[in-house]
Parts: C-alpha cells; sequence; structure tokens
C-alpha cells in the first residue's frame, strides 16, 4: 500500500473551503379567537423512559376533546426530545424537558397542561469482544479488542486469574507462559446517554507443539456483520496459507471466506464450521506443506430485549393499529391478554382492528430464530374515544299531518341525540323521534353524545312546518217545506263543532235563510238559495276548499217528489252506474239535466232516462223535471250526486340497485299519481332528494334509506307509505395503475399512490424484494428507502378491505421503479483512483459551522461488515464493504470482480488536526455523535482498498453501482452564512442559496477509476 500524506492534503483542502448564504424565515400568522364551549381540563401524564434513539414516547392524556399539538417550554440539557415533521415528540439524548400539550376543537375551547418527560440512561448492550487466543510461550502483548464501547474503558484480569495472563491498561494481554483459560473484566464508564456496563471476555491460553501447523478453535456469539479471522497458534514461517470450508452445520449458509489467502469467515448463521488450512513452506524446510484444521462455533447473539412502544390513539371505524416493535429478528406474535372487546387481532397477525373503546395489554414475542433467542414483552394499547367529525348543521322543510314526526337520525351521528334548550310548545321527543303537534317555523339545537367511540358534537336543526291543505267539507243540500221558525243544523251535519271553524263565502239568498252564529241556518221564507262555504284555516291547516250547499225551500209540498235528496257512491273504474232517486209523483215526460252551475264532469246524465255512470269524484247537483198535463202544471225538483274518492290500489317502489356515484333512482307508480315525497333522516346518508315533487334520488352511498311517499288523485284517496330502499356494494374497480415511479436519495420516504383508496388499504412486501432495503410503514403507507441497487422495484402486494360502497378488493402486485436522482440532486460525487483516498465532507464549509450531531452510513454495497480484530487495530472504526467492479466500459457478467474496502469516519475537531501527529485524529463509530463541542468541526471519510487480490494487473476497474455514503440527523437544519441553525416545529421557512431545511445533511457517490500495478 502506497504512503501518502494525508493529513496535509486534508488541511490544505478544508482551509480552502468557503462559504456563503444565508436565510430567513416566515413567521406563522395567530389563528383567530373563536368564543367555543366549555370542557373539562386536559390532563397529561409525566412520562419516563428509557434512552432509545430517535424513539417515540406515548404520552396518556384524558379529557381529549380535539387535535393535540405540542410545544417544548424547557430542556436541561438542551435539545432531549425534538418535535417531528408529524407533530409527535422524539428522543435525541437523556435528561428533562418540560413540554406543553394544547388541546384544540371546532366546538369547545381550548385547553392546555403541562408535563415532564424524563428520559434516563439506557443499558449498552452493544459492548462486545471477541474471545482471544494465545499461544503459552508468546510473550508478546495482544491487544484485546472490544467494539461498541461508548465511554472509557478500562480493564482487570479477573481474580484468580493473574497468573495466567496480565493486561495493561490500554487492553494488551500477554500470556505468562501457562495453559489455560482466563476472565478479563472490561468496564465501559458510557457516556450522556448510556449507563457504565461491564463484560467477562475469555482468553485462551494454549499449548503449542514444536514445527506443527496449529490453529485455535473459534467461538463467538451471532452479531450482524460480524467477521472472524482464523487465530495461528505456531510461529514457524510459511510463504503462504490457504483455507476453506470442509464441513458446515447444519447447512452451508452459516459462514464463507471471501478470500481463501486470507482465511476470514464472514459469518452468516448460527453453527459449526470446520476450516482447513494448508500451509507452504519454503525450500529450507523438509516439509513442504501441512494441513490443519479448525472449529469456529457461533452461538446464539446476545440480544437487545423485545420492545413494542405503548400506543395511545384515537378510534377509528374499521382502521387497523401497526405496533412499532424495536429489536426484533423474525415474525412477532402477538396475543391479546385483556381487552379484547376493544381491539381484534386481524387474520395477518401484524395488525389490530379497532372495534371499541378502552385499553388492552397485549402480550408480544419472538420466537427463538437461528441466530437469536427468543424474546417477549407486554405493551399497552389505549383507545380513546375520537374527535366527533361533526354533524351539518340542518334545514328541513314538512307539511304538517296528524302524527307528524322527524327520526332523530342524521348523517355523521354516533350517539343518543339530545335538545341543548327546552323545546318549544308544539315539539316533544317521544321515543328517539321528534313529534309535531303544531306548524311552525322552530330553530334548534342537539348535542350528540358520540356514544362509546366519539366525543360530543353540537349541531343546528331548523324545521319548517308548513300548515296542511285544508281538508273539504262533506256535500249537502236541503230540501224542505216553508214553516216558521225553520231551522237546520248546519254546523252538525257539517261534522264541526264550533262556528270558527268555518267560512261563510257567500249567501246568495241571504233572505231565504241565513247562518246564526251558533252554525244554525235560520229559514225566513221559501226560496233557494246556495251557501258558498269552506273549512277555516288553523293552526295546522290552511283553508279548505269552496263547497256549494244547495238550499230549496218551498211553500208547499211539491207534486214532484223525490225518494232522496241525495245520492253517494265510492269511485270505481270503468264508469259503473249510480242509481238515482225514485221520482214520485210525476204525470208527464220526465227529463234530466245539470242544475245550473253544477259540475258536468262528475257523472254522465242522460237527460231522457236519467242514467248516470260515474266519472270522477266530486259534487255535483241533478234537476228532474215534469212536463206536466192537462190536469198539472209542470214541476221541478233537484238531487245532489256525492261521488266519494276510492281508496287508493296504487303502489310505489324504489327498485334495488347498485351503488353508483350520484346515479339516479325513480320512484315506480303503479298507475299515475299526485305526490310528494320526504326522505326520512339518514344517520348515515345513502341519498339524497333533489326535488320532493318527483321523488328522484341521488345515490350518495351504499346501504338502506326510507322514503315518505303522499300520493293521491281526483278519484284516489291520499295515501301516506314508507318505502323501503337498498343500495348494494358495488364491485371494486381495482386500482388505476400498478406502477410507480420515484427518484432514489437516501432514507426517502415514499408516499404509495396507486390511485385514491376506496376502503382500507393495507400494503406487503413482496417475496422478491432484497432484505433490509426498505421499511414499509402500512399503518401510513409510505416506504422509506434504506439502501439501493439498480434495476430492483419495489414489490408489493396490495388489497382494500370492504367498504361502505364497495366489495373488498382481491390482491393486486404492484411495483414502484427507483430510478437514481439525477445528478444536480447529489451533494458530491468522488472517483477513487489509488488505495487510499480522503474525501472531505461538504460539512466542513463554514455555512455548516453550527451544526452538531449527525450519523455517517453506506448503501449501494453487495456486503458490508464489521472489520476484524487485526483490521480494527490497523485501519481503525469503520465498515469493511465488499464492492462489485468491473474492466471500465465492459458489461460481461463474467468479468466482474469484488474487492475490499475500508471506509473509515473522522468526524471531529479542526484544532485537533496536526500534520506532526499522524495519532491526532481517530475514527469514529458511525453513529456517534461525531462533532466537535470545543471549536469548529471537520467532517472526512477515508476509502481505504484492503483487498485487490482478484483484479488483473494493469487493468483499470470502475464499480457496476457506485458507492453511497451519506450523513444525517434527527434534526432539520438550515445552513446559511452565520454557520446556520436548526428551524424550529411549526415554522415555514422559506428557500435560500443553500436550499431547504433537512436533516439528510449530505450524501454523495463514490465511483472507482482504479487498477494494480504489479
Amino acid at each position: 500500500m502506497r504512503n501518502i500524506n494525508l493529513l496535509a492534503i486534508i488541511i490544505v483542502t478544508i482551509l480552502t473551503m468557503v462559504g456563503c448564504g444565508g436565510g430567513g424565515s416566515d413567521q406563522p400568522s395567530k389563528p383567530p379567537v373563536v368564543e367555543k364551549e366549555p370542557r373539562p381540563q386536559l390532563k397529561v401524564e409525566d412520562v419516563v423512559v428509557t434512552y432509545i434513539a430517535n424513539a417515540i414516547p406515548s404520552i396518556k392524556l384524558t379529557n381529549t376533546k380535539g387535535k393535540i399539538t405540542y410545544q417544548i417550554l424547557d430542556s436541561s440539557p438542551a435539545n432531549v426530545v425534538k418535535l417531528n415533521d408529524a407533530g409527535q415528540i422524539q428522543i435525541l439524548r437523556t435528561g428533562l424537558t418540560t413540554i406543553r400539550a394544547t388541546d384544540t376543537s371546532e366546538i369547545y375551547q381550548s385547553s392546555q397542561a403541562s408535563f415532564t418527560i424524563n428520559v434516563e440512561k439506557a443499558e449498552n448492550t452493544s459492548l462486545v469482544a471477541n474471545e482471544l487466543n494465545l499461544a503459552a510461550l508468546d510473550t508478546t502483548a495482544h491487544q484485546l479488542v472490544v467494539r461498541g464501547q461508548k465511554g472509557p474503558l478500562t480493564y482487570r484480569v479477573k481474580t484468580g486469574h493473574e497468573s495466567l495472563i496480565d493486561i495493561n491498561s490500554d487492553g494488551k494481554v500477554t500470556a505468562l507462559g501457562a495453559v489455560g483459560e482466563a476472565i478479563v473484566e472490561v468496564t465501559d464508564a458510557g457516556d450522556d446517554n448510556y449507563l457504565p456496563q461491564q463484560i467477562n471476555v475469555k482468553v485462551v491460553i494454549h499449548s503449542v507443539e514444536a514445527d506443527k501447523l496449529q490453529f485455535a478453535p473459534l467461538e463467538a456469539l451471532y452479531r450482524e456483520g460480524l467477521t472472524l479471522e482464523p487465530t495461528r497458534l505456531d510461529n514457524v514461517d510459511v510463504e503462504s496459507i490457504t483455507y476453506k470450508i470442509i464441513n458446515s452445520l447444519p447447512d452451508d449458509q452459516v459462514a464463507e471466506i471471501f478470500n481463501p489467502q486470507q482465511g476470514n469467515l464472514t459469518i452468516k448463521n448460527v453453527g459449526q464450521i470446520e476450516v482447513e488450512a494448508t500451509a507452504t513452506y519454503s525450500d529450507a524446510y523438509d516439509q513442504k506443506q501441512q494441513t490443519a484444521t479448525f472449529a469456529v462455533v457461533i452461538k446464539q447473539g446476545k440480544r437487545e430485549s423485545l420492545t413494542v412502544d405503548e400506543i395511545v390513539t384515537h378510534y377509528s371505524t374499521d382502521s387497523y393499529i401497526y405496533p412499532t416493535v424495536s429489536h426484533h429478528y423474525g415474525d412477532v406474535e402477538y396475543q391479546v391478554v385483556t381487552g379484547g372487546d376493544v381491539v381484534e387481532l386481524v387474520q395477518a397477525g401484524d395488525a389490530f382492528k379497532m372495534k371499541s373503546v378502552g385499553t388492552v395489554v397485549v402480550e408480544a414475542s419472538e420466537k427463538s430464530t437461528r441466530n437469536y433467542p427468543a424474546s417477549s414483552t407486554q405493551f399497552s394499547i389505549e383507545v380513546t374515544p375520537a374527535p366527533h367529525l361533526g354533524i351539518a348543521d340542518t334545514a328541513s322543510s314538512l307539511s304538517y299531518k296528524p302524527a307528524l314526526s322527524l327520526p332523530l337520525q342524521f348523517a355523521g351521528q354516533k350517539g343518543q341525540l339530545t335538545a341543548v334548550d327546552a323545546l318549544p310548545a308544539g315539539l316533544r321527543v317521544e321515543a328517539n323521534n321528534l313529534l309535531v303537534d303544531k306548524a311552525g317555523l322552530y330553530k334548534l339545537k342537539f348535542e350528540d353524545d358520540g356514544g362509546e367511540l366519539y366525543l360530543p358534537t353540537q349541531f343546528s336543526l331548523t324545521l319548517d312546518v308548513a300548515k296542511a291543505a285544508g281538508e273539504n267539507l262533506p256535500a249537502l243540500s236541503y230540501g224542505r217545506v216553508y214553516a216558521p221558525n225553520l231551522q237546520i243544523n248546519l254546523l252538525k251535519d257539517l261534522g264541526l263543532t264550533h262556528i270558527s271553524q268555518l267560512d261563510v263565502i257567500k249567501n246568495s239568498q241571504q233572505d231565504v235563510a241565513s247562518l246564526l252564529n251558533d252554525g244554525i241556518l235560520q229559514v225566513h221564507k221559501a226560496g233557494k238559495t246556495q251557501l258558498t262555504l269552506r273549512r277555516a284555516e288553523n293552526d295546522n291547516y290552511l283553508a279548505g276548499a269552496e263547497q256549494v250547499v244547495y238550499v230549496d225551500i218551498t211553500t208547499a209540498a211539491n207534486r214532484l217528489k223525490l225518494s232522496s235528496d241525495s245520492v253517494s257512491m265510492t269511485w270505481a273504474a270503468n264508469n259503473p252506474l249510480i242509481k238515482g232517486p225514485v221520482v214520485e209523483g210525476d204525470v208527464g215526460t220526465v227529463t234530466y239535466e245539470f242544475l245550473a252551475g253544477a259540475a258536468t264532469d262528475v257523472v254522465s246524465l242522460n237527460t231522457q232516462t236519467g242514467e248516470m255512470r260515474i266519472q270522477n269524484t266530486g259534487t255535483t247537483r241533478v234537476k228532474v223535471k215534469d212536463s206536466g198535463n192537462s190536469q198539472y202544471a209542470p214541476g221541478e225538483v233537484s238531487f245532489t250526486v256525492n261521488i266519494e274518492q276510492a281508496d287508493n290500489p296504487v303502489s310505489v317502489d324504489y327498485f334495488k340497485t347498485t351503488f353508483s356515484p350520484d346515479a339516479a333512482i325513480i320512484p315506480l307508480f303503479s298507475a299515475p299519481v299526485d305526490a310528494q315525497f320526504r326522505l326520512i333522516n339518514q344517520a348515515s346518508q345513502t341519498v339524497a332528494m333533489p326535488d320532493i315533487n318527483s321523488g328522484l334520488l341521488r345515490i350518495k352511498n351504499a346501504g338502506t334509506y326510507q322514503v315518505e311517499v303522499t300520493y293521491g288523485s281526483r278519484n284516489y284517496k291520499t295515501k301516506t307509505v314508507i318505502v323501503d330502499g337498498v343500495i348494494d356494494k358495488a364491485k371494486h374497480p381495482g386500482l388505476p395503475t400498478l406502477v410507480q415511479t420515484e427518484t432514489f436519495s437516501p432514507f426517502k420516504t415514499i408516499t404509495l399512490d396507486f390511485g385514491t383508496a376506496i376502503g382500507i388499504r393495507s400494503y406487503e412486501l413482496a417475496g422478491a424484494n432484497p432484505i433490509g432495503f426498505y421499511d414499509l410503514d402500512k399503518a401510513n403507507g409510505t416506504v422509506t428507502l434504506k439502501n439501493y441497487r439498480k434495476n430492483t422495484p419495489i414489490s408489493l402486494n396490495v388489497k382494500e378491505d370492504e367498504s361502505q360502497n364497495y366489495l373488498a378488493m382481491p390482491e393486486q402486485f404492484v411495483t414502484v421503479t427507483v430510478d437514481f436522482a439525477d445528478a444536480a440532486d447529489i451533494d458530491a460525487n468522488h472517483v477513487i483512483t489509488q488505495e487510499q483516498t480522503v474525501i472531505v465532507s461538504t460539512l466542513s464549509a463554514p455555512q455548516y459551522e453550527k451544526l452538531e450531531e449527525s450519523e455517517f452510513g453506506l448503501m449501494a454495497y453487495r456486503a458490508v461488515n464489521e472489520p476484524t480484530d487485526s483490521q480494527l487495530q490497523q485501519y481503525g472504526k469503520g465498515k469493511v464493504v465488499y464492492l462489485d467492479v468491473k474492466p471500465v466500459g465492459i458489461d460481461d457478467i463474467n468479468q466482474r470482480k469484488a474487492i475490499l474496502v475500508h471506509v473509515a469516519r473522522f468526524d471531529g475537531c479542526l484544532s485537533d488536526l496536526d500534520t506532526n501527529s499522524p495519532d491526532a485524529v481517530k475514527a469514529i463509530d458511525y453513529d456517534a455523535a461525531g462533532y466537535c463541542t470545543t471549536g469548529r468541526s471537520v467532517r472526512m471519510t477515508r476509502f481505504s482498498v484492503i483487498n485487490d487480490s482478484a483484479l488483473q494487473d494493469n487493468t483499470a476497474y470502475e464499480l457496476v453501482e457506485p458507492l453511497i455514503y451519506y450523513r444525517r440527523g434527527q434534526r432539520e437544519f438550515l445552513a446559511d452564512d452565520n454557520g446556520g441553525f436548526y428551524t424550529l416545529p411549526d415554522v415555514t421557512y422559506g428557500v435560500t442559496k443553500y436550499g431547504f431545511p433537512k436533516s439528510l445533511y449530505e450524501w454523495g457517490i463514490v465511483q472507482f477509476n482504479y487498477q494494480t500495478t504489479p
């Protein structure tokens, strides 16, 4: 490997970097103050949690009425938590913070409550070290390599083992000549977020046979990225050693050797392998080759306990709750311990469907996997009543009728309704119906208590009850012989009880008869008169139609007589006969005619025979005339014909149909009638009725509905019926698109968009996706990109539950194509041409001077592993990346090779850079804070090619896919000419010349133009 003065290059590069820019922000406007209903005080419990980076703590609130928002009031130290883009509280570090919760509602007054979150230090479960194998007679000090430490380390040989080994303060172990096993106690002092932690590391001292190739058996606990290197115990010089796995149990997926000449074992799973090592010696030795084997045992790894976030959520109809699980390696199974009436576990077993409100205790368990032991935990789900979506203010116009009622059911109603104020006279409530006793205009306010599942809400109801059409008076006619004080009880004959119920429109001859105040018709003399009357208007009815009462007062008994003053019959179809009264005392020719002014369309009349056939309902008057003879003068008499309405045989229906948005449904009558329609209130609006006269309905949702139809005609009585209608759910139309195209950036969250969901849509990653590349958030329908591979779309299975209007959608397969970003969207593009290259981060520029913690990472590699113990000592902290390369410009897959690159992160203080002290800057963990607390920060990345043995000399190679690196954080930062600043939640910031606020602080790509020489 070539040696270069990297620090000199770094310093020159950093000192020549320049920064510029600046930025402002737009302050949010304050909402107007609105007078609202009083409410109980919001209450919030204090929270105590153990530190988990970026965790979202569960907040228990009571007396909620609307939307909850949070404001950070105080924090010790600063930045214990932050508010993320969704307004949730997210943990950044340990400490104590005070939060204000504000509950806002459209109906109720806002309420605030303050609470504290105490974030306590966590246990450091990542502190590990591989066992150390030493030869008994080896007096060289060997470094005990410890990983995952959070603070300074101290080392101590366990009491009783001091005769086997010695260890210094730097962790270097020396064998003291005796064979056996010793324990080193390693203590990590911890840091701001983690408690002190101690682990015991086994050191095995082996006896060694002279001149014999010998390796120590290896044993380790599984962990992701684990790489072990052979431990050779003899010290005889060899020209080369090659390694191969000769036995593997339980399968061949325990480990692989990337480079047979090196022998490093990339551990894939728990199991046992046997490795054969063949050494080749120089000509100075009699034996040119020796073979030795050694066993490697990988046991189940140490794991952090399974954890599931506590869940507090509002109820939502047919909605699912997806638990947020941490530290799981396989499928997690759930069992509801208590609260089975609140939620039910869905068939897929990864979500809960809400049924009611209340508290649920759930047991989460992960069975023992190949690489990790089983783990279980309990967590709670609290489903609280949801904010009411509201009921629209409603206006209803009705016409009065006896027993008129309005069901207290309205679109959006969730519970029982009660009147906010006392009901006015004329209205009353019985059996959840509003009964109308009197026509009028009523303005009411009701409250829906929300039932068990929703919070209360109020709405206004305006009820306009018009007076009904007045009833007609019965048809009457009188024929009397005059007598002094002759009176006729007209009021009684009309079926009325008081004269105020009657309007007298006209009396053609008041000198013949007049109506007294008590409803008695007083006869004054012989003659004829016609009284035009109508039923009077009252509180609930308009005035009735005008009706004529015929009064015929004769001076003496008429020779011409009728057996009756009137005849009546119920209307019937096909013009049936109606028999008139018998004529008596006739002596000449008898003829018939309608009385002048009488209706001629009630019956047909044969003027010669008097035969009458029914035409329509109504009242008419027929005059009977006798021509007389030589002895008697002509005479005449009249009678009333009353044809009454028949019972209404007409039926009406709305045919059953299938949901189609805003489609029309028309009423179907068995015969023509005049009708009016009223849509009965609907708790869930199924149809709308734009016209009460036509009865046409517009479909709004699938379901059932009721229409009150009042109909009749001239010849049929008015009839009121309730028609029940049904609208079936439609077949799901399927997804409008099956492919979505996106561009890549690290940790980009893609909102899955395959058209508007009709029912509750759920996603599952299909089996073809590479493991660990994507995080699917089933609750929000998003995918977060965690890695990149060219020409590898995201494969998903999508289905939708049955909804209000559509049947369930069968599972459909969809893909999201992820294209690589345009060059303009990438912060940096570097080409590596030599064995060791240092890249200075763009975040070292002045505009990022105030940027603090960040996390470093890599993407788009074939594989990534921890460095071995010797690599860790040689190159420092970092990752060993396996990359695929190919000859420049050649796409033949058979010419692809692999190289190993150690990638180290150097983020720290600029003042620590010193060309005279090559150890001044040391690599740090990828997840370390990585910033300077005492001055200007510098951020760098070193790429070291550590194995290129597969490449052909003098051939230029390039990466098959560029390697991606990034730095990101949990807080959004906006660069400017003053060093930048962290943005505040709920504040909108404009774009500056450095872009928008972002938590992905930088990302770039690394490409190769690399070749080896002999």
